[in-house]
């Protein structure tokens, strides 16, 4: 990546277009996953010994949702037939009978 002069990278913030629960949701997301054992943890630590929480949360809660896209996306191409399930009826004792006080007289 070409630079102008002698200064860092400039990358620009986080901006606050989309859907808001969505965005929550990811930040909430991130938090576990930044208290559970795995990579995002070791991710989460390691941006926030160089940025600080919030920015670390952030940077969580991207990755999370890069990963859930990848994994929609690849779900997408790969044949799902024998995961549908089949359109016959529940077995019989599943089904609960209908309740005999809403029946008209």
């Amino acid at each position: 990546m070409r630079q102008s002069g002698g200064q860092p990278a400039s990358h620009g913030r986080i901006t606050k277009a989309g859907p808001a629960r969505a965005c929550g949701m990811l930040a909430e997301a991130a938090c576990a996953a930044s208290k559970a054992p795995g990579s995002l943890r070791a991710f989460y630590h390691r941006v926030r010994a160089r940025r600080g929480m919030h920015i670390a949360i952030v940077a969580t809660a991207r990755k999370l949702a890069v990963l859930c896209w990848h994994v929609k996306s690849a779900r997408r191409r790969r044949d799902t037939s024998r995961f549908r399930r089949s359109v016959d009826a529940p077995p019989p004792e599943l089904v609960t009978p209908p309740l005999k006080i809403f029946r008209r007289r």
